[in-house]
């Protein structure tokens, strides 16, 4: 919430502000758990460029008498790109140093987000042969076993994505 206002202007606190940052904030750790979600496809021209321009335009910002909220405005057209365009995990390694760059310049922490289990991933595996096999029954079952633990299935056209609640 901080950040969406710059440091020279006085912020308006509502819980309406803060619900929206705090879904500003679930949207970034979405964004930043998709490294832990492989994918074979290999980094394409247009998300490499998109990717830079992010850098460049976060860059420009903050050192714009440290505009953070159009830094902000910078990185959701990426993540709103990462997150319902592009196929996950193609950004592959090149996150992990991305999201680095977005911690020292925000201070958000999305880098030490951990991966889920490997039962969380076994669930989400036996989730989709489920679904495969058309047993929806089943398919409900293990959605509903992952979000007691806090874990979001979205299923995509390139396999499940999955996020934490």
């Amino acid at each position: 919430m901080v950040l969406s206002k710059q440091y020279r202007t006085e912020g308006n606190f509502s819980w309406e502000n803060l619900e929206a940052a705090q879904n500003r904030l679930n949207e970034l750790r979405s964004w930043a758990d998709l490294r832990h979600q492989p994918s074979t496809e290999a980094m394409t021209d247009e998300l490499d460029s998109l990717f830079k321009e992010t850098r460049e335009g976060m860059l420009a910002s903050m050192q714009e008498d440290l505009d953070s909220p159009a830094a902000l405005i910078v990185l959701g057209n990426l993540v709103n790109y990462m997150l319902n365009i592009a196929i996950p995990g193609t950004e592959g390694d090149y996150t992990d140093g991305f999201l680095g760059f977005v911690d020292d310049l925000l201070g958000l922490s999305l880098s030490k987000r951990p991966d889920i289990t490997d039962e969380q991933k076994d669930l989400i595996k036996k989730r989709e042969a489920a679904r495969a096999a058309k047993d929806f029954n089943r398919s409900d079952e293990l959605r509903k076993q992952l979000e007691e633990q806090g874990i979001a299935v979205r299923d995509t056209a390139y396999g499940p994505q999955w996020s934490r609640l």
